[in-house]
């Protein structure tokens, strides 16, 4: 089944759809959640939900087929901080990588 990671994966959707995509779950008569309708876990969207920053590393976690809290950690933990936008970012993602365990 096509859905939003998959069609942005295959460059067939852009990341600013995800809300057209989202739509088409409500008009639809589909059983699954929004979540599974993505090609999210519920932990994914949650964190999408939380803050749409992690959009980008949701996708990149399912291209490297790895679950995100393992992307997040071995790949991003410093990177994330260290490139974020403002202090204000920064500061969330380190306080979230903290909640998760993934620093100390």
């Amino acid at each position: 089944m096509s859905n939003f990671i998959n069609d942005v994966i295959n460059a067939d959707a852009i990341l600013d759809e995800i809300d057209d995509y989202i739509k088409k779950w409500h008009d639809s008569d589909t059983d699954c959640s929004v979540f599974e309708y993505l090609g999210m876990t519920e932990e994914e969207y949650f964190l999408w939900v939380e803050n749409d920053f992690y959009l980008k590393y949701i996708i990149s976690a399912h291209e490297k087929d790895i679950n995100i809290n393992e992307l997040l950690k071995e790949e991003y933990t410093s990177k994330l901080v260290a490139r974020s936008s403002s202090p204000e970012e920064a500061k969330k993602i380190y306080n979230w990588l903290k909640e998760k365990g993934m620093i100390e």
